[in-house]
């Protein structure tokens, strides 16, 4: 998908220029951070807008309120950096974060390894300022029943939102996003529309996932966290994934703030890879897969003390048969370095067989993961296909990457089928398909049965109000293509 045209504003009023212009001549408009992410929500046959350029700017931060005010092109790790000298970070912590930016995010919304200690980024957005589908600009943010009415007295888009919102809840809307939204905690798909039943509803929460394509963010606050003061990790050893997934909510009892699945697939890469082979410094023998579990606390002492519990708990259970202990800071910085670059490694590897991202945001309740997995592998190994499976077992969320060649038509229908019967799994066990990368096009064609047709109905509903003209990154999240109709190596794809 080639761009129409690419903007690279200096100022905010650029940006609003542009949208004008765009709206006026109905030209579809793609706001673009630092293109990390995985789904295809980066690319449309649109202007795209390039933030990360000069609207990258740290303009506040509040050590005392812990927040962060910031331009959307400033990069997870340069906030992180600025935040340090305060004591503080950002809560969610996506692989990307050198190149991640906030407003990506934010549209994303975004987390990582830690989630089950800091959630996703809507639980950490507290207002953002931002330019409707017609250039018009305002701030969203927590909006109590006196200011909503205020809202709804203005002329144009703005008013015109604020009023269509209030009659989609009044019409039947408020029950079917009380029934209907998916139950499962770690969510991404359609729009988070239970964020409107909030006493005082927060429209930058709802902006969280939407992907860009409701409004265009220019400026935004969130919450900042203490920084631990010290953490230590266990690295615990399997013979197999399934051993690994069964002792997941086990591991969980002992209070981690991270466990992280490395799998055979993952392993075997690595060890393979010229410069990391040596760095597998963690690791006794070759498992078949490990638990990367991470404590955090204000001592050493407390960092031994999980670590403890830790070797007794897998002592006394029937699965895992040693623990390595990682506490020095070097050395932990070393393990989540490999983790983090587990991706390029697997995507690294030689041929047209690449582990593409299709399946890999699928999430469910984390006492259904093992099950999830065991009958999503079996499916996988029936197509004689291999796959790669780690991440984030603590959130029921592994990056399950099956190795597709996406130049082979027949290759292409197996993906499909692959997708399809992760989407029927993830029903089944309560789930859903996307936690953390998001909708885009590669999931975006599951949402309707993922959310249910009254619910999914009130999601194109909601892109109406924000966008009537349909030209904020068209094709996303609602009314979105099939999976594999703009596929960027298709099988007429010529090297």
């Amino acid at each position: 998908m080639e761009p129409v045209g690419v903007l690279v504003p200096q100022r905010t009023e650029d940006v609003q220029a542009a949208l004008e212009v765009a709206h006026e001549h109905s030209i579809p408009v793609l706001p673009r951070g630092g293109g990390s992410s995985l789904a295809g929500q980066g690319v449309n046959e649109a202007l795209v807008i390039d933030f990360s350029n000069h609207l990258n700017r740290i303009l506040e931060i509040d050590p005392e309120a812990q927040t962060a005010r910031v331009e959307p092109g400033v990069t997870l790790s340069e906030l992180n950096r600025a935040a340090a000298e305060h004591g503080l970070m950002v809560g969610p912590d996506p692989a990307s974060g050198n190149r991640a930016t906030l407003g990506g995010m934010l549209a994303n919304n975004s987390t990582g390894t830690h989630s089950i200690a800091y959630g996703n980024f809507i639980h950490h957005v507290r207002e953002a300022e931002v330019l409707l589908a017609d250039g018009t600009a305002t701030t969203v943010g927590p909006t109590d029943p006196s200011t909503w009415q205020e809202k709804m007295r203005h002329d144009g888009l703005e008013g015109a939102i604020y009023r269509g919102l209030k009659a989609l809840l009044a019409d039947g809307g408020r029950e079917t996003i009380a029934e209907d939204t998916p139950s499962h905690w770690r969510r991404n798909n359609g729009y988070r529309l239970e964020t409107l039943l909030d006493d005082a509803p927060n429209l930058a929460k709802l902006l969280c996932g939407s992907e860009g394509t409701l409004a265009v963010t220019t400026e935004l606050t969130c919450d900042l966290v203490e920084k631990p003061a010290t953490t230590g990790l266990g690295v615990v050893h399997f013979e197999s994934r399934n051993d690994a997934l069964r002792a997941v909510t086990t591991v969980l009892e002992t209070d981690p703030t991270a466990v992280e699945l490395f799998d055979g697939v993952a392993i075997e890469r690595t060890l393979q890879t010229p410069g990391y082979a040596e760095r597998l410094t963690f690791l006794e023998g070759t498992p078949g897969s490990v638990l990367i579990t991470e404590y955090s606390g204000d001592s050493d002492a407390e960092i031994q003390e999980s670590l403890d519990a830790l070797d007794r708990l897998v002592a006394n259970a029937d699965r895992g048969y040693v623990v390595v202990r990682v506490t020095e800071p070097d050395a932990i910085k070393n393990v989540w370095s490999i983790r983090k670059e587990g991706l390029g490694l697997l995507m690294g590897v030689e041929g047209d067989y690449k582990p593409w991202a299709f399946i890999e945001d699928a999430s469910v309740p984390v006492e259904n993961l093992a099950d999830y997995i065991d009958e999503l592998s079996t499916a996988v190994d029936a197509t004689d296909t291999r796959a790669a499976y780690y991440a984030h077992a603590s959130a029921g969320c592994l990056h399950v990457r099956p190795f597709v060649n996406t130049k082979d038509e027949g290759e292409v229908e197996t993906m499909t089928e692959i997708a399809k019967e992760s989407l029927d799994l993830v029903k089944k066990y309560g789930g859903v398909v996307s936690s953390e990368h998001g909708d885009g096009i590669a999931r975006g064609w599951a949402n309707p049965a993922i959310l249910g047709d009254d619910l999914y109905e009130l999601c194109r509903d909601t892109k109406d109000l924000f966008d009537p003209e349909r030209i904020l990154n068209p094709g996303k999240v609602v009314d979105a293509p099939p999976m594999d109709e703009h596929l960027r190596m298709g099988p007429t794809y010529e090297t």
